[in-house]
Formats: C-alpha cells, structure tokens, sequence
C-alpha cells in the first residue's frame, strides 16, 4: 500500500521545517516519511511546482542536505532553497519493493 502526506513547510536557519501535516499543525515529519525506503515528493510554492523528486533516504534527511549543500563534488542543492520561504511538501511512500532510483 502507498502512502500519501502533505506539510505545508517554513524556511528556518536550519532548512525548510514543517508547521503542518494533512491539515494538522505540525512541527516535525512523521512515519514513514521518516523512515528509509522509496519515496517520490513535489515541492510546490502557490501554484509553482519547483521540484520533484525520488528518494529512498529520509525526507528529513533528503531535503537536509539539498538545503545546506554549496557546490561540494559539483551539487549545489535545490535551485529553490534562496527564492521561497515556505512551501507544501507531497510525499508518496511506497513498499520497500518499489524501486525509485532507476
């Protein structure tokens, strides 16, 4: 079974941090997004789309490292993380089975 969550998220010094969940006030991910294993997520700004991406890492983790990278070994990180400061997160997480790196 797939599993689908929405956050709406909010530029911090750290990264890009939820402040809700499906609706929900929030301030943290939640299982299985947490968790390692094959996820898709789009990150939308008002009706932009400005990323999507495959992962099977975190997304705390995943979206971490896209946000603090600087140029190390040729990656920058999210062309994004300078022109928005909050933005919704869709997470689609699939079965271990399911693989998303091809």
């Amino acid at each position: 079974m797939n599993t689908y969550n929405r956050y709406k998220l909010k530029k911090s010094e750290n990264g890009f941090l939820p402040i809700e969940l499906n609706g929900e006030k929030a301030d943290h991910f939640f299982a299985p997004d947490t968790k390692a294993g094959p996820k898709i997520y789009v990150v939308k700004n008002d009706r932009d789309i400005c990323y999507v991406g495959m992962t099977s890492q975190s997304i705390s983790s995943r979206l971490s490292y896209g946000y603090k990278t600087e140029g190390n070994n040729g990656y920058h990180g999210y062309k994004w993380k300078d022109k928005i400061d909050q933005a919704d997160l869709s997470i689609w997480t699939f079965n271990k089975d399911v693989n998303v790196e091809s």
